[in-house]
Parts: structure tokens; sequence; C-alpha cells
């Protein structure tokens, strides 16, 4: 699967700004929330018409990304592939300040600073921060979706995201738990938690199954991407033996938020 390049167009470009993008505020907020629960930064790359947000937690057993389109009024970038490492800590400060109906501008002023501003100059609120920036790493985080995304999945469903927190809190109320994902040939796909102290187990209906499967992921992992489904109303989930499984949060338009969690066995908490 060939990875999306938001550069690809070409396009006339400014050159006093080397990245620039001017989006809805909410929904750059909860994403940064979301991803604050497993990663310390995220690269943001702006392309034309499209801002893409990638992280990944520490030990790697997880990587996600945002693709929002619809919610970016204005975009522009003069270096192709232009990326930037900020601090998630620090983005969620500064959006602290995001109103309901407001829209966020963000730009590079150099090669180390990414400035955040709400509202225009000379509008009753204006506010104008200057964040430091970190060496980006864009190129991992491509060859890490890259990696995941060429791979096939013997197991699909649509999931209701209410339906599977609901189904997350009660498989990790045993904290001695292992969590496991199974498909049948029967079109069901099954989450159950087996521990010392109990076990539980929570049936949903399949889209897809080529064949019997059956996969172990660390409920840690699981709950720590629940902020992130919790942005949408549908989640696609997909998986295959020992391949990290597939989460995919379809939002407005064609924007999508894409998440791969390791199974248990190479995920290291």
């Amino acid at each position: 699967m060939e990875e999306y390049n938001p550069f690809a167009e070409e396009v006339e470009l400014p050159e006093q700004e080397s990245l620039s993008a001017r989006a809805g505020a909410v929904l750059l907020k909860k994403v940064f929330a979301a991803f604050a629960k497993f990663a310390d930064t995220v690269e943001l790359e702006v392309g034309v018409g499209v801002l893409t947000i990638t992280a990944h937690d520490p030990a790697r057993s997880m990587v996600a990304r945002a693709r929002l389109s619809s919610a970016v009024y204005e975009s522009e970038s003069a270096e192709s592939g232009r990326a930037m490492n900020v601090s998630l800590a620090h983005l969620q400060q500064v959006f602290k300040k995001a109103r309901p109906v407001q829209a966020v501008r963000i730009s590079s002023t150099s090669e180390r600073r990414l400035r955040v501003e709400f509202g225009e100059e000379g509008e009753r609120f204006y506010s104008k921060t200057d964040l430091c920036t970190y060496q980006s790493h864009i190129e991992d985080h491509n060859r890490l979706f890259e990696a995941c995304a060429t791979q096939e999945h013997k197991a699909k469903a649509v999931l209701y995201v209410e339906d599977f927190v609901y189904a997350v809190d009660d498989l990790c109320y045993f904290n001695d738990a292992v969590c496991e994902l199974s498909a049948s040939d029967e079109l069901a796909i099954t989450f159950r938690a087996v521990g010392y102290s109990g076990e539980a187990a929570i049936e949903f209906p399949a889209d897809e199954v080529e064949e019997d499967v059956s996969i172990n992921v660390s409920p840690t992992l699981m709950k720590r991407i629940i902020p992130a489904l919790k942005i949408g109303v549908l989640a696609r989930v997909a998986f295959s033996d020992n391949r990290p499984i597939s989460f995919t949060i379809d939002l407005q338009s064609i924007d999508y938020i894409q998440i791969y969690v390791a199974p248990s066995a190479l995920a290291d908490d």
C-alpha cells in the first residue's frame, strides 16, 4: 500500500513560511489530548489542504496518525516533506485557550520554533505562543506505517466506539489479565480477558473472517487508545495472527485516525 503523500500536488506556495495551517481548534485539542496518553511528542506535517499528526509510544508498541482535511481551512507548505516535532505537554497547555468555535493557526517562524495563534490580531481575543521544536523523525514514522499498512488482515469488523469502550473497561477489570482478540468463521469477534482472579468475554459481529484468528494484546495498550477512539462514533478493527491490530476511526468527510497496536508478544509495557 503506497504511503499517502500530502505534498504530491505541485502548487505555487509563498516563501515566507515553511509550514502553516489554519484549522479547527477543538478537534486538534482532542487529537493532542488523545495522543498524549501514549506519546510525549507529535510530528506535524502540513500539505495543501491537509494536516497530518503522527505519534508513537516510547516502546513503539503503538503508532497513530490523524489525517485532517475538512477541519483545515487553509494551509501552506513552502518545503516538500516539512515536518516539526513538538512536545504534547506544551501543545496541551497552549490548547487550553481554545474556544469552541475558534480557529487556530499553526506556523513555523524559524527552523526551531512553532507558532500557535488563536484569533486574529486586532480581535477581542488574540493569543500567540512560540514553542520550541525537536529533531523530526517523520521518516521513521512513515516506515512504521508503511510496514503496518502492507500487512493483510484475516478478520475485520466495524464497531460502535461506545460498545468497544464498554468492552475494554469490562475486560480490564482484572488487572492481572491478558486480553485475547479472536475471530471465528461464524463471523464473530470475541474480546476475552483471562486472569488469576477471573475472566470475562464479550462478542461482536464480524464483517469478514477468512479463517480462525487469535491474538493477545496488552490491556494497558487497549486502554491507552480509548481517548482517540472516542473522537469518532465508529471504529474499524482488523487483525491477523501475530500482526499489529489496526484501528481506524472515521471522522468528518475523508478525515480519519489510524492506530496500530502490537500484539502482547511484541509489545513492551
